[in-house]
């Protein structure tokens, strides 16, 4: 009994294809039909398919009717224009965007100048106390921490006693370029490397050093040094601190390590009463035309 319902099912699905071919065919016959009537009825006509569409008032007409006749003129142009000619006078030697005659030509646009847009940046020296951060009267005032404001202790590294800021900023500890040429027995360097900064685009070339001997009053530490070209003498960074679990106390002035109270010096290495300086951004524009110089004030 179920075989019976199978072979019912399969013929009644032959059924049904032979059904959908028949359509297909018919469908096709249709097109063919009338693709050879609107054929016949152009020759007869003397127009091209591409007029017959441009005059019918259906949106598709319009369409194709706007691309076949681009096509057909700019068909027209790359015969007329010879190889390497320029499109608008068809004349050899230079190309459309360069043609003198479209340039001169009433209602064309001047060809547009690249304008070189600068922001004049002032440097001022602005005294610590009033050294502040945001805008006054129409001026960005960025003040520089001054050196009143950073923690420092003194560190000796074979005869030489150095300044060593602490900046807990800072992931490695950096030894000055100068202070390290100075030294009588210069550690010995591992390898050099790129050592990037807080800013974008911020790097310097930097060497480091095997671990190097130094004292913190009398306690002694060996660790790895990174030589780079910086303003101060030493700086004890995060590497440092952490692997001596260092413990600052900002307020009372003085650091805990290994157990033992080290006093900080606050201020700089030579302390002074010497400004900070300031950088100040104007928020106007300077445009400098093309092949010019212009001095900023």
């Amino acid at each position: 009994m179920s075989f019976s319902n199978g072979e019912q099912q399969l013929r009644q699905q032959r059924e049904e294809q032979q059904q959908s071919m028949q359509q297909m065919q018919s469908l096709l016959s249709s097109m063919a039909t009338l693709t050879e009537e609107m054929r016949h009825s152009n020759r007869s006509s003397g127009t091209s398919p591409s007029r017959d569409y441009r005059s019918d008032n259906t949106s598709r007409g319009r369409g194709q009717g706007r691309r076949g006749g681009y096509n057909n003129r700019a068909g027209n142009r790359r015969s007329q224009t010879p190889d390497g000619a320029c499109f608008y006078c068809h004349e050899l030697g230079h190309f459309k965007r360069d043609c003198p005659k479209l340039n001169n030509s009433p209602g064309s646009k001047p060809p547009t100048q690249n304008k070189q847009t600068e922001r004049k940046s002032v440097t001022m020296n602005v005294p610590e106390d009033q050294a502040t951060e945001g805008p006054s009267n129409g001026f960005t005032v960025v003040g520089t921490i001054g050196t009143a404001q950073l923690l420092r202790v003194q560190v000796k590294i074979q005869d030489k006693l150095v300044t060593a800021l602490i900046d807990t900023g800072s992931e490695v500890t950096i030894m000055q370029d100068k202070v390290f040429d100075s030294l009588k027995e210069k550690p010995y360097v591992i390898k050099e490397t790129l050592m990037h900064g807080a800013g974008r685009e911020m790097q310097m070339t930097c060497r480091i050093t095997n671990p190097t001997l130094f004292s913190i009053q009398d306690l002694l530490f060996n660790h790895n040094l990174y030589i780079a070209p910086i303003d101060c003498e030493m700086l004890l960074g995060h590497d440092f601190l952490a692997s001596n679990n260092v413990i600052l106390n900002i307020g009372q002035g003085y650091m805990s390590i290994n157990d033992k109270t080290v006093k900080l010096v606050l201020g700089g290495e030579t302390p002074s009463a010497q400004p900070s300086v300031s950088r100040i951004t104007i928020p106007s524009s300077v445009v400098v035309p093309p092949n010019s110089v212009m001095r900023m004030n």
